[in-house]
């Protein structure tokens, strides 16, 4: 035998390519495990959002001016331009002119026109991912401490994933059935460059990467389950179900997609949910401030999220 004269190191080598052999060789297939908690997450996904928003009609309506507070005329041009003016020419990378340069000083003094169509929309939205979370039987089996310990870590980016699969990457667009959003929306609600800047480049980055259905209701899962969330005390429970999460995420991946992109699908995805836990830090603080400015317009779920 071909064992007897070689030595262990080589018989180890050998071993070791066979075994990779063996597992090139075996055909990749999803767990019926994992396949059940795609098609729970699919079916609390589908309850819980619709892309046409249908159920988005009661909003109050979207102003898209900013008018300032001080001055004598709240209605005028020149009042209510310059705060938009100055974030837009940022966002879109214009230099900004003497008169952009006095938006933010005047930013104090603005009353954020679209935030009570904006917060509207964001309270739906959270609404709708408390239901999914409570659609989840992982999510029901753990303490109820925990559960709203994941909901205020995870709200902000299961939503920016669900307006994700609403976004147009040609036009920049965020198109929400009746209603189409753009950045500038956010800019007249109160949120600054700081903020929208890396949230719009996310945007296009996330849409780029063309996932299924599917992958989008897994990464949402594995935002909802992380078990490094502030207050959370079943650690290793949840740890455990975001593994399993992310090892179905990656199996689907590998079994269902083609071409040598592919392999940079699954690492894509996970840099996005990274970068969404800075953008999440940055949205927290800029809430807080536009509730200093413009206060009794953001509900306590909205704050407390």
């Amino acid at each position: 035998r071909q064992d007897m004269i070689m030595s262990e190191k080589e018989i180890m080598e050998r071993r070791i390519r066979l075994k990779r052999k063996k597992m090139l060789n075996t055909p990749i297939h999803l767990s019926s495990q994992q396949e059940e908690t795609i098609r729970e997450l699919l079916y609390g996904h589908r309850k819980t959002f619709d892309l046409e928003f249908y159920r988005f009609s009661s909003f109050r309506p979207m102003d898209r001016n900013i008018f300032a507070v001080r001055g004598s005329s709240p209605s005028g041009p020149a009042s209510s331009d310059v705060s938009s003016l100055s974030t837009s020419a940022r966002l879109h990378g214009r230099p900004e002119t003497p008169q952009t340069q006095g938006g933010e000083n005047a930013r104090r003094g603005c009353v954020f026109t679209a935030l009570p169509h904006v917060t509207d929309l964001a309270t739906c939205m959270i609404h709708d991912i408390i239901a999914f979370s409570k659609s989840l039987t992982d999510f029901k089996s753990l303490l109820i401490g925990d559960q709203i310990a994941l909901l205020k870590g995870a709200t902000f980016e299961v939503m920016e994933i669900r307006f994700n699969m609403v976004f147009n990457t040609k036009t920049g667009l965020w198109e929400c059935g009746h209603a189409t959003y753009c950045i500038e929306d956010a800019v007249r609600a109160g949120f600054q460059p700081l903020f929208l800047e890396p949230l719009l480049k996310f945007h296009h980055t996330l849409r780029n990467l063309g996932l299924e259905e599917e992958e989008y209701v897994l990464m949402q899962a594995l935002s909802l389950f992380s078990p490094d969330r502030p207050g959370v005390q079943q650690h290793s429970v949840i740890d455990k179900i975001h593994e399993n999460l992310a090892l179905a995420l990656k199996t689907r991946i590998e079994l269902k997609r083609t071409g040598p992109e592919k392999h940079m699908l699954y690492p894509k995805v996970l840099s996005c949910l990274t970068e969404m836990r800075t953008m999440n830090e940055e949205y927290s603080k800029q809430v807080l401030q536009i509730q200093d400015i413009q206060p009794n317009v953001i509900p306590p779920l909205l704050m407390e999220m």
